[in-house]
């Protein structure tokens, strides 16, 4: 269950990281 919600957030943050 943690593992979803890091890599959720890992996504979200690689995403952003991506767009800046």
């Amino acid at each position: 269950m943690l593992l979803h919600m890091i890599n959720y957030i890992r996504r979200k943050r690689r995403v952003n990281t991506k767009l800046t």
